[in-house]
Order: C-alpha cells, then structure tokens, then sequence
C-alpha cells in the first residue's frame, strides 16, 4: 500500500477540483479505468470517494487507486492510496502502487497552495 494525503485551498472548486483528478487519473496509462464511485453531502460538508484501476506489467496484475476528496468549505483534504492484488502469501513489488500514486501526486501538485500532509508515504 502507498499513500499520499494533501489539502488544497477552497479557492479551488470541489467539483472542478474532482473532474480535474479524474481527467488526469484516467490518462495515467493505457490500462487505466475508472470503476467507481460515491458522492455523499450534508451542509457544507462534502465527500467523494473514486476508485480506479489499471495493469502492471511488473507485478503482472491490477492496482486499484482510491480517491477521496472531503471538504466542509475552508480546504480540500485529498487522499490517495494504492493497492495491488497479486498471488502469493507476501507482496514482493510496490513499484506499481507507488507509480500509480505519483501519477495523482503530480496532479495534486499543479494546486497553488497545495500542502501534502506529514506521514505520508
């Protein structure tokens, strides 16, 4: 598992903020798809959770990548963790897990103001 937490201005738009990730997460690599998602809101708070996946060569097998975006009006906190599937009792690579999440770190990167949050992997 890979993990990359941040949060983002509320200058920015939730919805907009959300099209922009998956636009750019559906681009990161041939095999990329989008699988899923949940929407929730009360007030000011909102939530959306997206779930994506693609192939890796390496590991020969799929990684999923779980998007979360919550917001209450005053930031954006963003999170992304990637897993993989595979055979075996013990995983041997996270190479892929990490590419996938560089792939949504870079988009998160493009945010003026952006702050990753320490304890992330």
């Amino acid at each position: 598992m890979a993990k990359f937490e941040c949060t983002i201005p509320a200058v920015y738009d939730f919805d907009d903020t959300l099209k922009y990730f998956h636009d750019h997460l559906s681009k990161c690599g041939v095999t990329a798809s989008y699988e899923g998602g949940s929407d929730y809101r009360c007030g000011d708070f909102r939530v959306a959770v997206r779930v994506y996946e693609r192939y890796t060569v390496l590991g020969d097998n799929r990684l999923s990548l779980t998007v979360t975006l919550a917001s209450a009006g005053e930031e954006i906190f963003a999170s992304a963790i990637a897993a993989a599937g595979g055979g075996g009792m013990v995983k041997i690579w996270d190479w892929g897990e990490k590419e996938f999440l560089q792939c949504f770190q870079a988009a998160a990167e493009m945010f003026e103001g952006m702050k990753p949050r320490t304890g992330t992997r």
